[in-house]
């Protein structure tokens, strides 16, 4: 689907091209940007991973020499490979629209109008997912859909409760962003069903993060709150009409107070049962770290054997058990599939050339977005949330979620997209170093 997309795109771009040339009128501007680097060191990154898919096909077996058991070689020793193709192909269903989605955000057609409604399309798509999670939770169903079958405990689509919170907590800085903006718009009519909506969707997302049942989501969810409130204080306060500093002060009062209410009244067991401490006599961060660590070491040594081109998608658990002495294989337990660091895990899995391309991909497109966001608090918002799940990367796993990843990927292209327009009488400017800058 993703390069079907990518093929319309181009013969969209040609067509037009054409129409304009016999209409005498100068081209539009491409589709794609084809200098783009993004588009060619994603480009290099498919292509290694399609390389491990078709060189997939490493079978476990005893090796009587050395009396182990290990893998054998791929079809091509030499070039990138990875142990099951099946799995090896998950990889390219994940990236593969992931680099779509880039092209397309990137396109010169795609303006700021455009990338605003995009937003605006994922944050009512966010509050959908979290009224859908929260009638399920509801229901007290053991089944997601209420058709398969899941262990406890699961929210609206998202199997594992720390990639529903991660999903939510990015909405919540989107939705907060997109919500100023529309109330800091000086001199223009307040759009009264937008920011309805937009209010709506903070409140829903924020109740999302808290029935997700993810101790990091909830903790974090109320902290961006403050968080947010901070900005909106030292950056809009002030040069809002005293109407708008009304409509602001009683919908974040309504929104706080609502889904504290809601998430003390219906919430209040499963999240005491999530924040119960454990019978091991161990304090939390002791727990978290031998926990991880052992895994973020293994991963280590993994890439230590294979630096250049990784073990595959998935192949960390399949060699995670053969990096551990026997004595230490009662730790290969359930929920030991993943790192639980996202980058360590990207490089055990794709090597220095998998991992560099993703690493020069977030590289290229982090220093403009980081540029906007300095100066433009719909941006910056946004990207309190990005690097918040970039930092919870380190400890967990929210990209081997694809729609956590797809969302942090268009929050952040999306965040260099925003251009700061020419100052007008309906638009409101604010010195460098913070504050917002709406545009067309």
């Amino acid at each position: 689907m993703a390069l079907a997309a990518l093929v319309l795109l181009g013969a969209l771009a040609w067509v037009d091209a054409r129409r304009e040339r016999a209409a005498g009128r100068p081209s539009p501007p491409a589709w794609i940007r084809w200098r783009d680097p993004v588009l060619w060191i994603g480009l290099l990154f498919l292509l290694h991973l399609s390389i491990q898919y078709v060189n997939a096909g490493r079978v476990l077996y005893f090796d009587t020499s050395e009396r182990v058991w290990t893998y054998s070689d791929p079809r091509w020793p030499a070039w990138p490979s990875s142990i099951t193709s099946t799995e090896s192909r998950q990889m390219l269903d994940w990236f593969v629209p992931a680099w779509v989605i880039l092209l397309v955000l990137r396109s010169p057609r795609l303006g700021t109008r455009a990338v605003r409604a995009l937003w605006r399309v994922l944050v009512w798509n966010a509050a959908l997912l979290s009224a859908f999670g929260l009638v399920q939770f509801l229901s007290s169903t053991t089944s997601m859909y209420w058709t398969v079958p899941m262990r406890p405990h699961f929210f609206a689509s998202f199997g594992y409760p720390n990639h529903a919170g991660s999903y939510f907590l990015m909405a919540i800085c989107l939705s907060s962003g997109l919500l100023l903006y529309e109330l800091a718009a000086a001199g223009a009519p307040l759009r009264r069903g937008r920011v309805a909506l937009l209010t709506a969707a903070l409140f829903l997302s924020l109740l999302g993060a808290n029935f997700a049942l993810s101790r990091a989501s909830i903790l974090l969810s109320w902290g961006l709150l403050l968080l947010i409130a901070f900005h909106a204080l030292r950056m809009l306060w002030p040069r809002l009409e005293p109407v708008r500093r009304l409509h602001t002060a009683a919908a974040g009062v309504a929104i706080i107070s609502l889904a504290a209410l809601l998430t003390v009244g219906l919430g209040r067991e499963a999240i005491r049962m999530e924040f119960k401490p454990e019978d091991d006599n161990k304090t939390l961060v002791d727990r978290e770290a031998s926990f991880r660590w052992f895994q973020i070491q293994t991963a280590a040594h993994i890439w230590l054997d294979h630096p250049l081109y990784g073990v595959g998608g998935w192949g960390y658990r399949y060699l995670m058990a053969h990096y551990l002495p026997p004595e230490q294989w009662k730790r290969v337990t359930e929920g030991k599939a993943n790192v639980h660091n996202d980058p360590m895990q990207f490089l055990a899995e794709f090597g220095l050339i998998g991992a560099g391309a993703m690493s020069a991909v977030v590289f290229w497109l982090a220093v403009p977005a980081w540029r906007q966001g300095r100066r433009m608090l719909l941006v910056r918002i946004p990207l309190i949330g990005v690097a918040l799940i970039a930092a919870q990367s380190l400890i967990d796993l929210p990209f081997r979620s694809p729609a956590v990843l797809y969302l942090w990927l268009i929050l952040l292209a999306g965040a260099a997209r925003l251009a700061a327009p020419r100052a007008s009488a309906n638009q409101l400017n604010v010195p460098r170093g913070g504050g917002i800058v709406p545009t067309q």
